[in-house]
């Protein structure tokens, strides 16, 4: 992957989850200001930042598909906060 897609797939993949940048840092650990930084094209992440925010929001987006297709299925649950 290149460095400007690297960059543009974790701002998508984050706004697909529907986490603003504050969320994502409270989740992966991970400084708010790199995590804006990097998206903005301005620093490169650590391999293993790159990875934890990558992991972090496909956990986030699995859980919310599991969570639609219970409410879609008639279960309706509360999202998890």
């Amino acid at each position: 992957m290149e460095k400007d897609s690297k960059h543009t797939h974790l701002k998508r993949l984050r706004e697909m989850a529907g986490l603003s940048q504050y969320e994502l840092a409270a989740l992966s650990g991970i400084a708010r200001n790199r995590l804006s930084l990097f998206e903005c094209g301005y620093i490169q992440l650590q391999d293993e930042e790159y990875g934890l925010a990558e992991h972090t929001l496909r956990v986030v987006l699995i859980e919310r598909q599991q969570h639609m297709r219970t409410a879609l299925s008639g279960g309706l649950v509360p999202p998890a906060a």
